[in-house]
């Protein structure tokens, strides 16, 4: 899996997880890094590429239902009874948008009351402002952070 990353933009910007789930290792990120950079050096000579049409045509192209997929395994790790129940309101703001298209099967499938508050799709992170150096940054809370409330 690739996604944006929170490291700052000159670190790249990306970050790779393998399929065990986990961050990888230095070593692959290494490779992956010398890798891209030497495809950018080299203007992209190597990369083959094939137009949408011939690869939805393709025998190695799968379709795979990722939003279902995702949104059922949630069930699997969260007691969304509790979630129902609890008759909680939820505002959900997908933060430039990345997973604002898992939200209503969220709710619809495991009978939540939520929201989605913002439904823009950025990828550019404007959304994001800058820290006190003039720099984006984005942080991700840990799960032993705890907030003053």
């Amino acid at each position: 899996m690739i996604t944006p990353s929170h490291n700052p933009p000159d670190d790249g910007g990306f970050k790779y997880n393998p399929p065990h789930g986990g961050p990888a290792d230095s070593g692959i990120t290494k490779f992956i890094q010398d890798l891209a950079n030497t495809l950018l050096e080299g203007k992209l000579a190597g990369v083959k590429r094939i137009p949408l049409d011939a690869a939805m045509k393709a025998a190695t192209t799968k379709r795979h239902d990722y939003i279902g997929e995702y949104v059922s395994g949630l069930g699997t790790v969260i007691d969304m009874d509790v979630l129902r129940d609890s008759g909680i309101k939820m505002g959900v703001d997908p933060l430039g948008g990345a997973g604002v298209h898992y939200w209503a099967p969220i709710a619809e499938r495991y009978g939540l009351n939520l929201e989605v508050v913002n439904k823009t799709v950025d990828p550019t992170f404007r959304f994001m402002t800058r820290d006190w150096d003039g720099k984006i940054r984005l942080w991700i809370l840990h799960r032993n952070t705890r907030c003053a409330g």
